[in-house]
Parts: structure tokens; C-alpha cells; sequence
């Protein structure tokens, strides 16, 4: 058998979202001296931007940060005044200092509702931020299946990849732990074989963390595709894989070592061949399971 030891690895590049609500609070200032679609849209008052609206104040206006009103009302989840901004053609693509949209923030909130409303308004669904982390990692990361499923139905990819650790969405949820954004985006077609830079797929994500909800839902549905038990060469029967099987070349080279229940000591012994004395590994990865 093969035992192999993973490195969780998380982005940190959602973290810009953060960064921008913590920095805005201080460009605005305690007071503001002239109340402004942003400013209160900022302050949460949805009923004094449509007020600010129906009275020509502009839309288009920015923070010293870049942020819009649209930014605010994403982040505060209120659907009416976004939908007030946007009757108002306030910019759904906007990108603040940190390089945040609207649409990120409605994804960080897990709100379907406003991921909607922003991209029936031609938000970009692929839009990105940091290092590559696009919305549906965000949404993948909340748990939250209605809204992965919404950027899925306007065209959200559910095989991207982030810029620092190739890690996708699926990897993501998986790490987390999220069971129903796991299964809305395998149901989206989502690979489950898709691996890291550093060659890990969603399943060894799910693994390193404990997830054993997510393994199953990961493995459930999947066929090993094992050859006929038989001894195939070795000195016991073994079910071989098949060429075809999700089991080939599973697991990265440094993660390859001998499991022998009965001598723990041998836990952490690189595999040099499998039974049939044949070398191991033979290409960038072991496979999961024995001969």
C-alpha cells in the first residue's frame, strides 16, 4: 500500500477583501462633511443613496481606495440599492485599489441573491483578485452551494486555476470541508483529478484535513476500475489498475511510502518498488493502492 503526507496549502490572496474594508473605514474619515452616494452607501443607509439617486447624484463617484457605492452595497448585501445603482448605470466590473469587484464581495458574503443581480447586470463571473483567486474560489471557500451554484449558471469556470498554487475551486471547498459546494461543483463538471502545482488533487486536500464527509463525496461516485483479482506476477493475488483507473499516478513523489500495518517503523520508507519487484515510482507520481 502507499502512505502519503500533504501539506495544506490555502491562498491568502482573499485576504485583499479584508484589507479594503478595514482601509476605507479610515479614508472616509469619522465625519464627512458632504454626504455622498458612496459615503452612504458606505454607511449602510440604502434609503439616503436612492434618495441621493433620484435627486442626480452620481453613481460613477469613488473613494480615495477606489471603492464604489456598488462596492459598499455588495458588501452590506443590500439588494435594493444595488438594484437602484445599477438602474442608475453604476459600473458592475468596478475595481477598487485592491483590485476587489462588487462581485467578489457578494461571493465572500455567500449571497446568490446579490451574485445574481450583479451578473444579470454583466458582472464578470471569471473576475479575479490577488493572485489569480477568481469569485468562485471565494464562494467555493463560504460553503455556501446556491451561491457557487449562481456563478456556475453565468458562467463561472469551474476549472480555473489561482496564479500561486494552481489550487482550484473544488480544492478549495474540499480543504474547507464544504460537502454542498463540493457536490454543486462536481454536478458543474468540476475535475476531480485536477491537480496543484505542487501535485495534489482535491481528494488529498480532503484527506490532509480530516474531511472524511467530503472523501466520500469525492470518491462515491467514482470507479477504480480494478483489473480481476489475481497474482499478476507477485507473490499474492492484488486487483491491478487498470490504465484508465483515478488511482494512477495519484499520489506526488515525495508523498510515496511503504505502509506496513504490522511495523510502524517502516511508516516513513520511500517505495522503491511494488511486489512484482518492479521500480517505483516510474513517472512524477505513485499510484494509490498496490499490486
Amino acid at each position: 500500500m502507499v502512505r502519503f503526507r500533504l501539506k495544506m496549502i490555502r491562498s491568502c490572496v482573499s485576504a485583499a477583501a479584508l484589507i479594503w474594508v478595514l482601509a476605507s473605514a479610515s479614508l472616509f474619515g469619522a465625519v464627512d462633511r458632504e454626504v455622498t452616494v458612496v459615503s452612504a452607501a458606505r454607511a449602510n443607509d440604502g434609503a439616503t443613496v436612492r434618495a441621493l439617486i433620484s435627486q442626480g447624484g452620481s453613481v460613477s463617484g469613488s473613494a480615495a481606495d477606489g471603492s464604489t457605492a456598488l462596492h459598499w452595497a455588495a458588501h452590506w448585501n443590500d439588494l435594493e440599492t444595488a438594484r437602484a445603482l445599477i438602474r442608475a448605470d453604476a459600473d458592475v466590473n468596478a475595481i477598487n485599489r485592491y483590485g476587489v469587484a462588487p462581485i467578489t464581495l457578494a461571493a465572500r458574503n455567500g449571497s446568490a441573491k446579490m451574485i445574481d443581480t450583479l451578473a444579470e447586470a454583466g458582472a464578470d463571473p471569471n473576475t479575479v483578485v490577488g493572485e489569480g483567486e477568481t469569485a468562485l474560489m471565494t464562494a467555493a471557500r463560504t460553503g455556501r452551494r446556491d451561491s457557487v451554484e449562481a456563478l456556475v449558471r453565468h458562467g463561472a469556470d469551474v476549472d480555473a486555476k489561482e496564479s500561486w498554487r494552481e489550487q482550484t475551486a473544488l480544492m478549495w471547498a474540499a480543504g474547507e470541508g464544504h460537502v454542498e459546494a463540493v457536490e454543486a461543483l462536481l454536478e458543474a463538471g468540476a475535475l476531480r483529478d485536477a491537480r496543484s502545482k505542487a501535485g495534489f488533487t482535491p481528494y488529498l486536500f480532503a484527506i490532509r484535513q480530516g474531511n472524511v464527509d467530503v472523501v466520500g463525496t469525492l470518491l462515491a461516485p467514482v470507479d477504480p476500475r480494478l483489473r480481476p483479482l489475481a497474482a499478476d506476477g507477485g507473490a499474492t493475488e492484488a486487483h491491478a489498475l487498470r490504465a484508465n483507473s483515478p488511482a494512477k499516478d495519484l499520489v506526488p513523489v515525495p508523498n510515496c511510502t511503504v505502509d506496513d500495518d504490522l511495523d510502524p517503523s517502516t511508516a516513513e520508507i520511500p517505495l522503491l518498488a511494488d511486489q512484482r519487484g518492479i521500480a517505483r515510482p516510474q513517472r512524477s507520481a505513485c499510484d494509490s493502492g498496490a499490486y
